[in-house]
């Protein structure tokens, strides 16, 4: 049972950790449209003197944080930003190697390499219907996946063993979001 618990820990923490960095990556998206916005008024010769340019600068400025706000849909950059910074050493012994999100079924997967070979023996049923109900729990404490997985998003966690091997995956939509509510 102690191998069981340490491998729910792992992937519950794994969970947290991906949490975090997508949602400072959501923020760090935002904060440079704002900032392209800034620097194309900026630059302009008529901006420093003409409040209806500085005016149309602030207009511009809540349309792209609004915007940003009703996209409930990773974006690209999003994506392209996360898999900049991967692999990442996760948790001890565990690897996120790659995010993709598919735009036409909406599921975003992430993906996870073992460094450690794990006893396929702990991977039980039980053992990962805890998983699912740990990874819930720490996908409930964003907003913005809630919001995601309500409009129809799912998040698919695939986890591979160190020589390449498909152990097991994840997959968590509104439903359980809801039935773990």
């Amino acid at each position: 049972m102690k191998g069981k618990n340490i491998l729910i820990m792992i992937a519950t923490a794994v969970v947290c950790i991906v949490v975090t960095k997508i949602a400072n990556i959501q923020k760090a998206e935002s904060k440079k449209s704002f900032q392209e916005a800034l620097e194309r008024y900026e630059n302009s010769p008529k901006f420093q003197n003409d409040s209806a340019a500085q005016q149309k600068m602030i207009e511009d400025v809540q349309n792209i944080e609004e915007k940003h706000e009703q996209s409930v849909y990773p974006t690209k950059g999003e994506i392209d930003s996360a898999n900049a910074e991967l692999p990442i050493l996760v948790s001890e012994g565990t690897l996120n190697t790659k995010i993709e999100y598919n735009e036409d079924t909406k599921v975003q997967t992430f993906y996870y390499r073992f460094t450690q070979e794990v006893d396929k023996n702990l991977v039980t049923p039980e053992v990962l219907t805890q998983l699912k109900s740990n990874m819930v729990e720490a996908l409930k404490k964003s907003p913005n996946n809630i919001r995601r997985l309500n409009a129809g998003m799912t998040f698919l966690y695939v986890y591979y063993s160190v020589d390449g091997r498909k152990l097991y995956n994840i997959k968590i939509d509104s439903k359980d979001i809801n039935q773990y509510l």
